[in-house]
């Protein structure tokens, strides 16, 4: 489910060090970088964080701090995470909702960057799908905890 975005996020990846690279020779050989280089790196890497996010949590590649783990063991830990996972959930889900809702004012305001002329709101989307998603991983991961299967699938 989540394999796919962290396929396309690491094509993008790949993209962008090729951008990177061409734009560097350019300047050297040519005198003349890629003109908007700046504003295609910045989309690509909004992209690349918004695809990965929902990865990384899939996978427990985040940073979480263990100390409650230490302290508290079996079910009561597993509620507490459950718990944890919900509000965050709930806190991603509003960060969507919030994140759809200004590019639709972006997208009636016509914003767009100025040398290559991409348009702002097709990325609000993006950020908001990215986030969305995010918060449906972590409610399978509490639903996961709640039954007492691993936190993380095994990949």
């Amino acid at each position: 489910m989540v394999r796919v975005p962290a396929i396309v996020a690491s094509g993008i990846l790949f993209l962008l060090m090729f951008l990177t690279v061409g734009g560097v020779v350019m300047r050297r050989v040519l005198g003349s970088p890629i003109t908007g280089m700046q504003e295609y790196s910045e989309v690509c890497q909004l992209v690349v964080i918004f695809l990965f996010l929902a990865y990384s949590g899939w996978t427990g590649g985040q940073i979480a701090v263990e100390l409650i783990g230490s302290v508290l063991k079996g079910l009561t830990y597993r509620i507490v995470c459950s718990i944890t996972s919900i509000a965050s959930a709930g806190l991603m889900a509003t960060i969507s909702w919030q994140t759809f809702r200004q590019g639709t004012e972006v997208g009636k305001l016509g914003v767009t960057f100025n040398m290559s002329q991409i348009p702002h709101e097709p990325l609000y989307y993006f950020a908001a799908a990215g986030c969305a998603l995010y918060a449906f991983v972590l409610i399978i991961t509490a639903s996961r905890l709640v039954l007492g299967l691993p936190e993380f699938p095994k990949q």
